[in-house]
């Protein structure tokens, strides 16, 4: 088991990672978002099928809002990242 920590510093340090050249294309932190909305919530269609299902809606990452919450994370019954799904990123990094 991982501690509630430990899980968002490892998101954190994600996020820094693939951003260090270019933010992501969408569901920065508000402050950075290129579309620029007045909510804090994020909403993509998948970006092959069109799709808009709820694994694709969230939170902006680095919100105050618990790291289970933000878009692209699916966390299991005990807040535990299960998976993470960035497809309708741009991402770049390590």
């Amino acid at each position: 088991m991982i501690l509630p920590i430990w899980q968002r510093f490892l998101l954190v340090l994600i996020y820094y990672q693939t951003t260090r050249h270019q933010p992501w294309k969408d569901c920065n932190p508000a402050a950075t978002n290129r579309r620029s909305t007045s909510s804090s919530f994020c909403n993509h269609p998948h970006p092959i099928t069109g799709e808009t299902t709820s694994q694709f809606w969230g939170d902006h990452w680095l919100s105050a809002s618990h790291e289970c919450q933000w878009a692209g994370i699916t966390c299991e019954e005990k807040k535990q990242t299960h998976e993470i799904l960035l497809v309708w990123n741009q991402l770049n990094g390590c």
